[in-house]
């Protein structure tokens, strides 16, 4: 079995589960028909990867309505059967709500095929003027390590000049350039570069960046690379003709259990951030990275 195929199974496995489990939570037929609702509109986008060529030929535009999806519609029916709590809860018109958004769903994806078949790839077809020049420019080249290194110490340069120099904030992206290098590790293989070294710069190079985030009580610098990385890391699995394999399995479970452990340090801080902000205005970075500090370690005032 391929990971893309593993990894859409396993969608549909949780999508199924999530659903039998409002069965239980709250049998009410608003709650009922609303689960039915998200259910299909789950279903309709992992099964349109599954029969289609939609993430092969057009990935971040596929991509983008999956994210709908989770975000919008079946995200939610994950996260409150997680919770034991019923989808349609706090909502005054939970099926008017998720009808509509599974009807923009269901135009995007209509949408996204005539796109498809509008603009598929022909073979042996001529690259454009501007396309050449960029070709011939290396701008498509995969970067090396070093470069996405030196993109990464640029990007903090930039997060440090963006309070000064607002116009720096638009290279502060580049902060996390350092973390594709284990992306494209583990696209070409071991020649790509030394990762075990590599570990050791990223090590640092997140220390640096917790440090920035919360120097200037940033909580955006902190996670959107985070999640950024993990959606293209996802992305790829989705994508992914590889076979999976015993080993590789359990190198994803275990990066998964160091992730969940990882999210609930990463949650109080993120909490300690928040709280530490209302002093940011009246006293001094270092005093707010204090006062951030003494927050994460006091449980009673993060509850």
């Amino acid at each position: 079995m391929t990971i893309s195929k593993f990894v859409n199974n396993l969608l549909i496995v949780m999508t199924m589960l999530a659903f039998f489990a409002q069965l239980f939570i709250d049998f009410s037929t608003v709650n009922i028909a609303t689960s039915i609702i998200v259910l299909c509109s789950g279903l309709s986008i992992v099964l349109y990867f599954r029969w289609t060529k939609a993430l092969e030929s057009h990935p971040l535009s596929s991509f983008a309505i999956f994210g709908f999806c989770i975000t919008s519609i079946v995200g939610a029916l994950w996260v409150q059967s997680a919770s034991w709590t019923s989808v349609s809860e706090n909502l005054r018109q939970p099926l008017v709500t998720f009808s509509m958004l599974g009807l923009y769903q269901s135009i995007a994806i209509v949408a996204h095929t005539f796109y498809r078949m509008g603009t598929n790839p022909i073979e042996n077809e001529k690259l454009g003027l501007f396309r050449r020049v960029f070709d011939s420019l290396g701008v498509y080249d995969v970067p090396s390590a070093s470069v996405l290194r030196i993109a990464g110490f640029f990007g903090l340069f930039s997060v440090l000049l963006a309070k000064v120099f607002p116009v720096a904030n638009g290279l502060s992206f580049l902060v996390w350039s350092p973390f594709l290098i284990p992306v494209y590790s583990l696209q070409i293989g071991k020649e790509y570069c030394n990762m075990k070294m590599n570990y050791l710069f990223l090590a640092f190079h997140t220390a640096a960046v917790v440090f920035l985030a919360m120097f200037f009580n940033s909580r955006g610098v902190l996670l959107y690379g985070f999640a950024t990385v993990a959606l293209l890391l996802f992305l790829n699995a989705m994508r992914s003709q590889k076979n999976i394999t015993a080993a590789l399995l359990f190198r994803v479970l275990g990066v998964l259990f160091f992730g969940i452990a990882l999210s609930f340090p990463a949650r109080d801080l993120v909490q300690a951030m928040a709280v530490a902000r209302a002093q940011r205005a009246h006293v001094s970075p270092m005093t707010t990275i204090k006062n951030t500090i003494e927050n994460f370690n006091n449980p009673e005032k993060l509850e």
